[in-house]
């Protein structure tokens, strides 16, 4: 299928993906529980927010305790309105254009991914950055790795950034400079968790670039496996089958009296294997 034949690529409204996607649903599932989640504790600033943040949230000394669902659970919670508006409307922009292409179940898988692996930037973020141990939420790293994935897979793609029109690879380039141009400017910090945007873009570069070709490396390596398994199987049949006939040989001549223990133990196993089969 040509570019300009995909749905996403065609002349229409912008928010046109359709109603049941995956990109659909996790913007519902997301907003869902921020909103939820404020209307229990009491806003975003609230006492009983920050508390449920304390359970989810990306943060320092809890991540060393191994609590490894936190590398997703904080994509769904967000610091403000504004911040979950903002990231809701770049992931349903970036999801009508990406999820076409993958299929609902392989772009949920993606998203979680890229989210988990910019996570991975926490680290670097609490490294350079003060204050140290500053807790992190936010949807914007997996976000950013869709950015990065898609302007490595679909480079040359006209997209509108902003109402003016760029390459894939544009429209990745600039996003991702302006976040590297925020770490070189204020090396202390901006209270923005940088290091987790672009170790999510990474991650997404890295599977645009690399990851089909890592794909079609296992796919190799899993039809010689499941040959070499086929040549083996094939292999004990024939051997069964000299063996069978050596043995019925050895009844017609001889009588089942003269059997050993070892060829009656064969006959108990074929006939246990029909049996199976049957």
């Amino acid at each position: 299928m040509a570019w300009s034949d995909r749905r996403y690529a065609q002349e229409g409204p912008l928010f046109g993906a359709p109603q049941k996607s995956a990109t659909f649903w996790i913007v519902v599932v997301t907003i869902a529980i921020q909103v939820l989640i404020w209307l229990i504790g009491g806003a975003a600033r609230g006492a009983g927010t920050q508390r449920i943040y304390s359970w989810f949230e990306l943060e320092w000394s809890q991540l060393l305790g191994f609590q490894v669902w936190r590398y997703i659970t904080y994509l769904f919670l967000h610091g403000s309105p504004g911040h979950l508006l903002w990231n809701m409307l770049i992931l349903y922009f970036m999801g009508q254009m990406l999820e076409p292409h993958f299929g609902r179940k392989r772009f949920t898988q993606i998203y979680l991914c890229l989210g988990a692996f910019a996570a991975l930037g926490y680290p670097i973020e609490e490294a350079f950055h003060a204050p140290p141990h500053l807790p992190v939420v936010g949807a914007s790293g997996a976000i950013l790795g869709l950015v990065g994935l898609f302007g490595a897979k679909f480079p040359r793609a006209e997209v509108r950034l902003i109402f003016i029109p760029v390459t894939g690879a544009a429209m990745a380039a600039i996003i991702i400079g302006m976040n590297i141009l925020t770490v070189i400017a204020y090396p202390e910090g901006t209270g923005t968790a940088t290091g987790v945007h672009l170790a999510g873009a990474a991650a997404g570069i890295f599977y645009g670039l690399c990851w089909s070709r890592v794909e079609l490396f296992l796919d190799t390596a899993k039809h010689q496996r499941e040959r070499k398994k086929a040549s083996r199987e094939a292999d004990r049949k024939m051997a069964d089958n000299r063996e069978m006939d050596r043995i019925l040989e050895k009844i017609s001549e001889h009588g089942m009296g003269e059997l050993t223990e070892e060829e009656r133990d064969f006959l108990r196993r074929q006939s246990e294997r029909l049996k199976s089969r049957s």
